[in-house]
């Protein structure tokens, strides 16, 4: 199952090159699929949490991954920035930043410092270009993050909270079932059994 799932990614990436590239480097697409991977010979709660991940992005972003695979583009500039959008490099810039930083309070400011222009001028690029605010995408990454955590560790869920830079449990519990719909503890163990 999860190896027909990995194919059915390499699917996806592989239809328009260049749009692949811009798109999966937005979104780590390509990393998790490599993590995905490595992990079918070793790990599958890995291997899952990885294609968990990628379901989140597909699922999230449908119209522009959509473009993607078909190679359309509404705005007709394919691999570009979209009008008003951040560029290709300040998105790529923008969410490693988040990446490499989530256990860190991440600001306004740094994130337009990485992006290299206004605070405002950031909110309004990001929300066009990633289909939500800084704020948002910073926290999904965090519950990303707690997701895989949750299946590739044994670590409590507030030794959790803290490597994904969030304040205590929860504040990890708060979040994630905005994003979820459900509580860390009952998501782990239903993921656990396999649900």
């Amino acid at each position: 199952m999860i190896q027909n799932a990995v194919a059915a990614v390499e699917v996806f990436r592989n239809p328009r090159e260049h749009a692949r590239e811009t798109f999966a480097e937005s979104v780590d697409v390509t990393l998790l699929v490599e993590q995905a991977r490595a992990a079918l010979g070793t790990d599958l709660d890995v291997a899952r949490a990885c294609l968990d991940q990628i379901s989140n992005v597909l699922t999230m972003q449908p119209t522009r991954v959509s473009n993607v695979i078909s190679g359309a583009n509404p705005k007709g500039n394919l691999g570009m920035a979209a009008k008003g959008g951040l560029a290709p490099w300040q998105i790529r810039r923008i969410c490693r930043y988040i990446d490499e930083h989530l256990t860190d309070a991440i600001s306004l400011r740094t994130l337009s410092e990485a992006g290299q222009l206004s605070s405002g001028h950031l909110c309004r690029a990001f929300k066009i270009s990633m289909g939500v605010t800084p704020l948002a995408y910073v926290q999904q990454r965090r519950i990303e993050r707690a997701q895989a955590m949750m299946l590739g560790t044994e670590e409590s869920l507030s030794q959790i909270a803290s490597a994904c830079g969030l304040s205590d449990q929860s504040h990890l519990t708060r979040l994630f079932r905005q994003h979820v719909g459900q509580t860390p503890l009952a998501w782990r163990r239903s993921k656990q059994r396999g649900g």
